[in-house]
């Protein structure tokens, strides 16, 4: 299977290996993940791809301007907070971070 970056079918793919090869922080990437893990992975995921639709973007470009913004490393660092809202006011949440970041989507 070849995959292009440039193909919207492959968008949600390289979505997901970005956020998993950074979320193991660039240490190790283990053949097995936790139940934590992937559930963290997965919330990043949705967040990512709501963030993208809310802003009309492609979930690459959400991607990128999220970890360019620090929205990422909000998401990582108070994940046991963040997923007991809706993902609509973590969609929020992230527009005002990056907001304070630097960010020009409102």
């Amino acid at each position: 299977m070849i995959l292009d970056k440039n193909n919207e079918k492959n968008d949600h793919f390289f979505v997901f290996w970005n956020i998993f090869c950074n979320f193991a922080d660039r240490k190790y990437i283990p053949c097995v993940m936790s139940r934590e893990q992937s559930n963290r992975i997965a919330y990043l995921v949705a967040c990512v791809g709501a963030f993208a639709e809310r802003h009309g973007l492609t979930n690459q470009s959400s991607y990128q301007y999220l970890r360019l913004y620090k929205g990422t490393d909000f998401l990582r660092d108070y994940y046991d907070i963040e997923h007991t809202f809706s993902i609509d006011e973590a969609v929020e949440d992230l527009t005002v971070i990056c907001q304070r970041n630097g960010g020009a989507l409102a």
